[in-house]
């Protein structure tokens, strides 16, 4: 399979890291409209185009990766649903735009072609360990998860196009919580089978210039069915990159802090070293099993339509998780209804 990526920025570095590690994919083509960003890439051997259509206009190919700011990942899905072209698209897949979320879900649902969302953390070797352990039973039924993400800055892009994208909300479409929201959001689901109901979400921005326009730190509060609860607390204000997670089950608990997982349960503390590369910003050493992943379900669409139907669910409870908490934020922290922003895929 041979695909091109649309964005050549700071992520696609890391999903080519990816596409180098698996045999019977890689990437040929790339675009993007900074002159410099297109030779770079030919620099490195791919084709580049300015736009999408002058890459058909060239060659189809097998597949596209949308690695680009969130306000155009919708309008790049369209068009490649449109040429029935499977695609990825980094997170968020769905952001507010002027095609409202139902549209956007009927057009996928009635396109035959693969439609994947990007959710990388999953794949990081220390969450793998964790799902297993969860999987076994160690901790018993999930009643908590608690996220802590802080980093001393936002990441920014590459410097030959906009590098502080991700502070201007017409681009980004929201600040941290649209940006690092989702990776703690469908993790937190995935890993601990809770379904959100209710969020009550307080935001702030504690450092940043005039010119930019969004929040650089969010704590949620998540309601779940059954009386248990998720909480986030995203910042790009700390001052230091760390990143952690603690699941509380009625029999024990599990924490990761960076690449050390500690796990409690049954008397017994088990402590353990995975590393999981959480200081590359580009993530490289996680996408090879999730395009791995996303390989197959190109070739098997069929045998795959169910894992791929519920990770766009995933995808979409996300983003009606991040848009309840942005409407409880206007709001003072006032809890907000969850299920009225979800939309499901259709089968």
């Amino acid at each position: 399979m041979q695909g091109a990526i649309i964005g050549y920025g700071t992520i696609a570095q890391g999903h080519c890291t990816g596409y180098g590690r698996l045999p019977d994919m890689a990437v040929t083509a790339v675009v993007d409209p900074s002159p410099e960003r297109r030779a770079a890439a030919e620099a490195q051997g791919l084709r580049a185009f300015p736009t999408l259509s002058d890459l058909l206009g060239d060659r189809r190919p097998d597949f596209l990766d949308i690695c680009t700011p969130p306000s155009s990942h919708w309008d790049y899905i369209a068009d490649a649903i449109e040429r029935s072209i499977p695609v990825l698209c980094e997170k968020p897949v769905f952001v507010p735009a002027r095609v409202d979320y139902t549209s956007m879900m009927k057009a996928i649902a009635a396109a035959d072609v693969v439609v994947y969302p990007c959710q990388n953390y999953k794949f990081a070797p220390v969450f793998a360990n964790l799902r297993a352990r969860i999987k076994a039973g160690q901790i018993g039924e999930v009643v908590s998860v608690r996220v802590a993400v802080m980093r001393a800055s936002h990441a920014r892009g590459v410097a030959e196009w906009k590098p502080n994208w991700r502070r201007a909300d017409e681009l980004a479409a929201g600040g941290i919580l649209r940006d690092h929201g989702p990776h703690g959001i469908y993790l937190a689901t995935s890993l601990s089978g809770l379904t959100p109901i209710a969020v009550s979400c307080v935001l702030g921005t504690m450092r940043g210039t005039p010119d930019w326009t969004n929040e650089d730190t969010a704590l949620l509060r998540i309601r779940c069915a059954g009386d248990a609860d998720i909480e986030l607390y995203l910042s790009w204000a700390a001052g230091l990159r760390d990143s952690r997670y603690a699941v509380t089950g009625t029999k024990g608990f599990i924490s990761i802090e960076n690449d050390k997982l500690v796990a409690g349960a049954d008397g017994r503390i088990d402590r353990e070293l995975i590393r999981s590369g959480f200081d590359d910003p580009a993530h490289g050493e996680w996408f090879a099993a999730m395009l791995a992943d996303f390989r197959d379900a190109v070739l098997a669409p069929a045998q795959h339509s169910e894992h791929v139907r519920s990770l766009l669910d995933e995808a979409m409870l996300t983003t009606a998780v991040i848009d309840a908490a942005y409407r409880s934020a206007e709001h003072s922290g006032t809890w907000c209804d969850i299920t009225q922003f979800a939309m499901p895929v259709e089968a």
